[in-house]
C-alpha cells in the first residue's frame, strides 16, 4: 500500500511537470532549490528531493554538479505526418523478412527492432503459478477442443477488465483469439474483400502493412498527429473521396507514435464512421499501458450499433509468449466465429486460457499494469533525453502517453538505411521508419523501444553511439 507521503510527492511533481509543460519554467532555468521548494510546499527537505527525482525520472529535470537542478529542454515533435493522397498497395513484401533478418544478427543490442515489452516488467512467477496450478488440477483439458469463442472463464474475466476501458460487455460478446494479430486478420476478412481501400493511420504498426497486403487490400494513408491521433478532418474528407471499405485504427498508444485520441476525438471518431456505414476496426494492443490512471475510453465505448470491431490481446502486458488476444466483433460476431474455425484455430490453448483467467481473477493485473507503466514512462523519458543529449540539432521526438516506443525523426540528410547499416556494425538495432508506411515513407525516420530483453544499463551508451553515428551522417567532417 503506498502512503499519504509517496502521494503527496507525486501530486507535487505532476504540478511542477504541468509548470514546465506551460513554460512557466524555461529551459535550462534553474528550480528553486530544495530548501526553497520544501518551505513552499511545506515538506520535508526529504520530500522534495523525491519530488525532483521523480521529475529527474520524467524528463523535465537534469542536474548540475555543486549547481543544483535545471529545466531540461524538450524535444519538438514531430509535425502531422504528410503520407500519400492516393491508395496503395504494400510497396515491398520484403520488409518483414528484413526486420527477421536483423533480429537473426548475433550479439545484437536491440533498440527496438520489434515492440516486446521488457521481461522483468511481466508478472512472469505469478502467471507460471497459475499455469502449473491447472495443469496439477485439470489435466483433462489436453483432451478438449475448447468453445470455439474461447474458454468462459476467461471471457468473464476479459468482459471485466474492459470495464476500465469504458466498455461494458458480456462474456458473450467476446471471441478469444491468438493474439491480437489474429484478431485483426479475422475482422479484416469479416468486413472486406481483395482490392477494396482501408484507412489506417500513418505511420502505422508494421504489422497492419502486411495484413492488408497477405489479404489484397490497399492502405489509404491518413495524416497523423503525433500526440492525439488520427487527423479526422483529413479522414472525413478521405471518406467522400475513395470508396473507403473499414478504418484500421490505433486510437490509444499508437504504435509507433505512442499517440492517444482524446476522448471528444474518439467520440466522434466513430460517429462519423457509423455515419459513413464504415466499420471501424480498433486495435488497443497497447491501450492498458497508458501512463495516466484512469486510461483513456476505447473507441468501442461509444459504439451504439456494433460497427467497432475491438481487437486486443495480453501480449505487450504479460508476454508475446502467451498468445492471447481477443475481439469483441459488434454485429459481426457471426461472421468473425465461422471465420475463425475456417482460417485459424478451432480455439486457442484451452489450459493457456485457464491459467490467465485464473491469474486475472486473482486481482495482482492492475497492480503489475501500474508498476510496468510508471517504469516505462521513465525509460521512455530516459531515451528522449539521450535523443536530446546525442542526437543531431534539429531531431524530433515523440511525447509518448503511454507503451515503450519511441518514433524519432532525424534531420532530413540522414539517411536512415546508412544508419540503420553503420549501427549493426556496432552491434545496434532499430527499426527503421521505411517500415511503418505501406509505401516506404519516413526514410528519415526510427522508431525506437524501451522494452524487449536489454539490460537498462546498456541503453545509453548505445544511444551516445547511435547519435553519433547520426551526427556524422549528417556532418560528414565528423567522422
Amino acid at each position: 500500500m503506498q502512503t499519504d507521503h509517496v502521494y503527496l510527492y507525486e501530486a507535487i511533481a505532476e504540478k511542477l511537470a504541468g509548470a514546465i509543460s506551460r513554460g512557466t519554467f524555461a529551459a535550462d532555468e534553474r528550480m528553486p532549490s530544495l530548501r526553497e521548494l520544501a518551505k513552499q510546499y511545506d515538506v520535508s527537505i526529504a520530500t522534495a528531493t523525491q519530488v525532483y527525482h521523480a521529475l529527474e525520472d520524467l524528463g523535465y529535470l537534469t542536474t548540475r554538479p555543486r549547481s543544483g537542478y535545471f529545466v531540461r529542454k524538450r524535444i519538438v515533435e514531430p509535425a502531422v505526418s504528410s503520407p500519400p493522397a492516393e491508395p496503395a498497395f504494400l510497396k515491398s513484401k520484403d520488409i518483414l523478412l528484413r526486420v527477421k533478418r536483423t533480429l537473426m544478427q548475433p550479439g545484437l543490442l536491440s533498440l527496438g527492432v520489434t515492440a516486446d515489452p521488457a521481461p522483468e516488467l511481466i508478472p512472469a512467477k505469478a502467471i507460471g503459478r497459475a499455469l502449473a496450478g491447472v495443469a496439477r488440477r485439470s489435466a483433462n483439458l489436453a483432451a478438449v477442443y475448447g468453445h470455439p469463442y474461447g474458454h468462459l472463464d476467461l471471457r468473464v474475466q476479459i468482459a471485466r477488465r474492459m470495464s476500465d476501458a469504458g466498455c461494458y460487455l458480456t462474456p458473450d460478446d467476446l471471441i478469444v483469439t491468438t493474439g491480437c494479430q489474429n484478431a485483426l486478420s479475422l475482422a479484416l476478412r469479416a468486413v472486406t474483400q481483395p482490392g477494396d481501400i482501408i484507412a489506417i493511420e500513418s505511420p502505422t504498426y508494421i504489422g497492419i502493412s502486411h495484413l492488408l497486403a497477405t489479404l489484397g487490400l490497399k492502405a489509404l494513408e491518413i495524416p497523423t498527429h503525433p500526440g492525439v491521433g488520427v487527423d479526422l478532418d483529413a479522414l472525413q474528407q478521405a471518406l467522400t473521396r475513395h470508396p473507403v471499405k473499414a478504418c484500421l485504427l490505433m486510437p490509444c498508444c499508437q504504435n509507433p507514435l505512442g499517440a492517444s485520441m482524446p476522448e471528444d476525438a474518439t467520440r466522434r471518431l466513430v460517429e462519423l464512421l457509423a455515419q459513413a456505414k464504415v466499420p471501424l476496426i480498433e486495435d488497443d494492443a497497447m491501450g492498458d499501458l497508458t501512463f495516466e490512471r484512469p486510461r483513456p475510453k476505447a473507441a468501442k465505448a461509444f459504439d451504439v450499433d456494433g460497427n467497432v470491431l475491438y481487437c486486443s490481446s495480453f501480449s505487450k502486458t504479460l508476454g508475446p509468449g502467451q498468445r492471447i488476444g481477443w475481439i469483441a466483433p459488434g454485429r459481426y460476431r457471426d461472421s468473425i466465429a465461422y471465420l475463425q474455425s475456417v482460417f485459424h484455430s478451432l480455439s486457442s490453448p484451452v489450459w493457456q486460457q485457464v491459467g490467465i483467467a485464473e491469474f486475472l481473477a486473482v486481482g495482482n493485473y492492475a497492480r503489475s499494469l501500474h508498476q510496468a507503466a510508471q517504469a516505462y514512462r521513465k525509460r521512455v523519458n530516459a531515451m528522449r533525453g539521450c535523443v536530446q543529449e546525442y542526437f543531431p540539432q534539429g531531431t524530433r521526438a515523440t511525447q509518448p502517453r503511454g507503451g515503450f516506443i519511441l518514433w524519432v525523426e532525424l534531420p532530413r540528410s540522414v539517411d536512415v538505411e546508412v544508419l540503420e547499416r553503420r549501427a549493426m556494425e556496432h552491434g545496434i538495432g532499430f527499426a527503421p521508419g521505411f517500415v511503418f508506411s505501406p509505401t516506404g515513407g519516413y526514410t528519415h525516420h526510427i522508431r525506437l523501444s524501451c522494452g524487449g530483453a536489454v539490460e537498462w544499463e546498456k541503453v545509453e551508451p548505445a544511444m551516445a553511439i547511435l547519435g553519433g553515428l547520426a551526427n556524422e551522417i549528417c556532418n560528414p567532417r565528423l567522422g
